[in-house]
Parts: structure tokens; C-alpha cells; sequence
């Protein structure tokens, strides 16, 4: 649904075409070009949490970038981060604790709560975990798997399945 509808104004015809071969998507309307995005229910629920997580990414951005100017750290996935902000950023970034260094592009991240109404304080070292030979990140899961002992647990994973298949 939602894929024809955005390819919808750059395929004109062929998101059509889809759209009447397809009947529950004929059912909603006679043409994708009628068609609406799903609304959302409760309105801005999670507005809040996306603010702290776009402040808390230009925060942890700030505090690498001096170590990347000096040549301490090539990368911001060389970075172990400890975010200390205010106790409903942490409720709101809980949520999001095991995502937050892929999403921040570190190596690791961790919560801490702070004081109400505190800025938000990150503190950066350069990390000392080993480097997945096949995804490149920095991970405490690598050697996890015998059979290759150079992959992170994800990436091992992967290639274990692909080679069974």
C-alpha cells in the first residue's frame, strides 16, 4: 500500500496498474492516485522522543567532532559514548537504549540520568572493542560464534544462514 502510493507520482501508470491488480487496494478506492497515507491515531506521541533523539545525535556529534579534528578518532563509530541527560530524556531514549549506537553511529552508548532541567552532558572515549571484519562496527559480540571468530554475532548470523541456504 504504502510503497505504491510513493512511487505513485514517479511511476505514474505502473503504480496504477498495480494498485487494479490488487483488491484489497481496490477495495479502499478505484485508483492509487485517490488513495491516502494511513492517519495517525494519537498525534504526536512520538514527536518528543525523535526531539531528544535529533539533540542527543547533534550532542554526541559535538563531543566527537574536537577528537575527530585532532586525529584522535577517525570515525564516530570509534566511539564509546555516556549520555547524562535529564530523567524524561532517559524515559523517552529508554526505549530506544539497544538502537542507540547504531543510531547514533557509535561503537556504544549509555543512558544515565541526570538532574531535571540539566543540558545534556556526553562524555567520549575512543573504544577498545574489536572491528567486524565483514560490517566494520565496533562490537563486544565478535568471536561470539566459533566459526568465525573475526564477525560480530550479527554478521555471523547472517552468513551462517546464507551459507545453509
Amino acid at each position: 500500500h504504502d510503497l505504491v502510493l510513493a512511487s505513485s507520482p514517479a511511476i505514474v501508470f505502473t503504480a496504477d496498474e498495480v494498485w487494479q491488480h490488487h483488491p484489497s487496494l481496490l477495495a479502499e478506492c478505484e485508483s492509487v492516485h485517490f488513495g491516502e497515507w494511513p492517519r495517525r491515531t494519537t498525534a504526536g506521541t512520538s514527536s518528543d522522543e525523535w526531539m531528544c533523539l535529533r539533540e542527543v545525535g547533534d550532542a554526541v556529534n559535538a563531543a566527537i567532532e574536537p577528537l575527530r579534528a585532532a586525529k584522535t578518532m577517525a570515525t564516530t563509530a570509534e566511539a564509546e559514548v555516556t549520555i547524562t541527560a535529564p530523567p524524561t530524556w532517559v524515559e523517552h531514549l529508554g526505549q530506544y537504549r539497544d538502537e542507540l549506537p547504531g543510531l547514533l553511529i557509535v561503537a556504544s552508548a549509555t543512558l544515565v540520568a541526570g538532574q531535571p532541567g540539566q543540558a545534556v552532558v556526553v562524555e567520549v572515549q575512543r573504544t577498545t572493542l574489536p572491528k567486524c571484519e565483514r560490517c566494520w562496527k565496533y562490537s563486544a559480540s565478535i568471536g561470539s560464534h566459533p566459526a568465525h571468530p573475526t564477525l560480530c554475532a550479527r554478521c555471523a548470523s547472517a552468513t551462517t544462514r546464507c551459507s545453509t541456504t
